[in-house]
């Protein structure tokens, strides 16, 4: 899997400039490259936001001992990522703030694994609801929607999740990885679930 190694990072408030040399870890020689502005176009605190992200999620990895290679990869943040797919950079990063903030200045109080998201609202994201969606793909008689307006469907006696591109709308694309969350939360999937394709 390839990432950047990153260092000599440099962050400018005032300016509005975050700075730093990266290399692609799939190249060798190793060859690093300035990068003037990252993420140009944003605010410094949405830039810092998702600096720290790219480090944590491995996306960046900075130099081994250096106070923030201890982000990288950290089991505290095993949830991250996910909660970045459902709550977006800005949000994710607020949510686990004290607990960066802890690692980077070595207060062990601060540093405790948070629960995600979806383990913290699983009703937002398990619990679905039927819909009639005015375009539908070709043999397919129930759609379900949860909360955050994410689209479902059952296809041969399997749960998909469908797309909602306007082109391709209730294409159903794959089977969700965590399944057995929506057969806990919902009725409708312990009563059909032993008609399931198994994944």
């Amino acid at each position: 899997m390839s990432y950047y190694h990153i260092k000599n990072i440099k962050m400018n408030k005032k300016n509005n400039i975050i700075s730093a040399d990266l290399a692609d870890s799939c190249l060798t020689p190793l060859t690093y490259n300035h990068i003037n502005n990252l993420y140009e176009g944003e605010s410094f605190e949405g830039k810092y936001e998702k600096l720290i992200s790219d480090i944590i999620i491995g996306n960046f990895h900075p130099a081994k001992g250096t106070k923030l290679s201890m982000l990288t990869l950290n089991p505290l943040f095993s949830n991250y990522y996910d909660d970045m797919l459902d709550l977006g950079i800005a949000k994710t990063y607020q949510k686990y703030k004290s607990v960066i903030h802890g690692i980077l200045t070595g207060n062990l109080k601060e540093c405790i694994k948070l629960e995600s998201e979806r383990e913290i609202n699983p009703e937002k994201y398990y619990v679905l609801h039927e819909v009639n969606p005015e375009k539908r793909e070709e043999n397919i008689k129930n759609y379900y929607e949860n909360q955050k307006g994410e689209l479902y469907c059952l296809k041969n006696d399997d749960l998909k999740v469908c797309s909602t591109n306007e082109k391709n709308y209730g294409y159903p694309m794959y089977t969700p990885l965590d399944l057995d969350k929506f057969i806990e939360y919902n009725e409708f999937l312990k009563e059909n679930y032993k008609e399931f394709v198994e994944l």
